[in-house]
């Protein structure tokens, strides 16, 4: 029986086979974590599913694992065919991929891959957007905000789209922000990830109003701010 499901790239946020992995190991009821966990951790029967191309130089690693299965999401190398081999069961993520497999192991199991989009049942009301930098590190003032929303007998949604500064990791970024302010709004909380420029701006025009909140207060030289001014809405902030 799976009892964990592993892989190679752990970040959801720039990777689809990570989200896979996340939704079917929630759906298995199993653990899901990178290859290699601490001797204490190690599986008696891992699912390790990954994308060979994405593995670089190095081969499926699958040494320290007496029993595992195997779903691929795109074609082995030559590299990999030792644990194709090896694999109490191999699982292709479509009919095309099956095939080739099949040359290797004909009991290869054709499957396939879901939406693993995750996202919360709309809401309606008051639609509160906040984005950039600004709005990452001042969880007081987002109680603070709460607490306002709370008042209203009108339901309510707080949306963050993040900025990622360069050189900054994908995960660390958005990751690490949404997990500040969803404790604070929970289901009331939608992650936006990264909007471009013109599909921030229409989220600004559907938003009641856009909550910047800066350390130590608002200056001249907040961009965020002057951006949603100059698209007319209605600004909570710190002064």
């Amino acid at each position: 029986m799976i009892d964990a499901v592993l892989s190679y790239n752990m970040d959801p946020f720039t990777c689809g086979v990570c989200k896979f992995n996340i939704a079917l190991a929630a759906r298995l009821g199993v653990a899901c974590g990178p290859m290699g966990l601490p001797a204490a951790k190690t599986p008696t029967h891992p699912l390790i599913s990954v994308k060979c191309g994405e593995l670089g130089n190095h081969g499926l690693a699958y040494a320290h694992y007496d029993a595992f299965s195997l779903f691929l999401h795109d074609l082995p190398r030559m590299r990999d065919l030792p644990a194709v081999n090896a694999a109490a069961r191999v699982f292709a993520a479509n009919a095309v991929i099956a095939p080739v497999i099949q040359a290797y192991r004909p009991d290869v199991i054709t499957a396939f891959c879901p939406s693993t989009l995750s996202a919360n049942p709309p809401r309606q009301g008051i639609r509160v957007l906040t984005f950039g930098m600004a709005g990452k590190f001042q969880p007081a003032y987002f109680e603070r905000l709460k607490a306002v929303l709370e008042v209203s007998s009108v339901d309510y949604s707080v949306n963050l789209s993040c900025a990622v500064h360069h050189g900054a990791s994908w995960e660390a970024t958005i990751g690490e922000t949404a997990n500040k302010l969803r404790p604070i709004f929970g289901e009331h909380f939608r992650l936006l990830g990264f909007l471009a420029d013109d599909a921030l701006v229409d989220e600004m025009r559907r938003s009641t109003g856009v909550a910047l909140f800066y350390d130590p207060a608002v200056r001249a030289n907040n961009t965020t701010l002057w951006a949603a001014l100059e698209h007319g809405c209605c600004v909570v902030t710190n002064l």
